[in-house]
């Protein structure tokens, strides 16, 4: 499935079930816009949505915004938070009162809770504006380390390992994000040993960076080290892109400063000639096309 075109038919008011079928029988907006109302309702797509596509009144929300509420929201109802319910993106300030396509106007709702907020009982909505911008806040709140909590999951994979640790930047976070290590596993016997200072870190000689580890009591300091990594990646918010294959996707997401994380095939090629000992030199080449 092509995810410009679903994106462009969400932006339109369909829901997700729908733009997913109507793409695999091989219908795009433009097939849309070249029905008419007889056989765009045959296809079950509501009236509301034929008006819009044949008149093309409103501008559709930007193909950006769209990628970001998905990614935020995990593509899932911010009220009943079920992942397996289709969804349709909600203007919470309705269009025609404020004109408003910005992501803070948006929100990602089934199809069941889109309908309470519109429907009235007695003389209010079933489903107001200000409980469905709560919903949402706490929803993304609950979120948003989803990414980095899944990549300390891979950790405990049998056989997996971290291979490389930029030491300073995760220094850095660590004293950002107001950590505590006193209480890792290791603290207190790498701090009897001298591997550690009172702050919790540790100085480390250029000459002995690729091997830094490589001593009697190495696997201890890599542990703590280990620890106090993953510690920091359950207080930031990280964007995974695995499964993002668009420079469109990675733009719509990814921001100066922004963390990021993806697994992808990878392969080492030496850059010297040495084969033990330090100063081995190698890059990592990256397999990964994208559009």
């Amino acid at each position: 499935m092509n995810n410009r075109s679903f994106n462009t038919l969400l932006s339109r008011g369909f829901d997700s079930n729908l733009a997913k079928q109507l793409l695999e029988n091989g219908y795009n907006l433009t097939k849309l816009k070249n029905l008419d109302k007889d056989s765009l309702l045959k296809i079950n797509i509501p009236e509301k949505i034929i008006s819009n596509i044949l008149k093309e009144d409103r501008p559709p929300i930007p193909t950006k915004t769209i990628v970001k509420l998905l990614y935020d929201s995990k593509r899932t109802c911010c009220i009943c938070r079920n992942n397996n319910k289709s969804i349709i993106i909600h203007h919470i300030k309705e269009w025609h009162y404020r004109k408003d396509h910005s992501e803070e106007n948006l929100v990602v709702l089934c199809l069941e809770h889109h309908n309470d907020a519109h429907t009235k009982k007695g003389l209010s909505l079933n489903l107001k504006p200000v409980d469905i911008l709560h919903a949402k806040s706490e929803w993304l709140n609950s979120v948003k380390n989803s990414d980095a909590k899944a990549i300390l999951g891979l950790t405990l994979i049998d056989g997996a390992r971290w291979d490389y640790f930029n030491h300073n930047r995760i220094f850095e976070l660590f004293f950002a994000s107001n950590l505590d290590y006193k209480n890792y596993r290791f603290s207190k016997i790498t701090k009897e040993l001298g591997l550690i200072n009172e702050l919790g870190t540790f100085g480390i000689k250029d000459s002995f960076k690729s091997q830094f580890y490589s001593f009697s009591d190495g696997y201890l300091l890599y542990n703590y080290m280990k620890e106090l990594f993953d510690n920091v990646l359950q207080n930031i918010s990280l964007i995974d892109l695995t499964d993002k294959f668009s420079r469109e996707q990675i733009k719509s997401l990814v921001k100066v400063g922004s963390y990021i994380s993806i697994q992808i095939g990878f392969y080492f090629k030496n850059i010297t000639k040495k084969t033990n000992g330090i100063n081995q030199k190698e890059f990592v080449i990256i397999k990964r096309k994208v559009s």
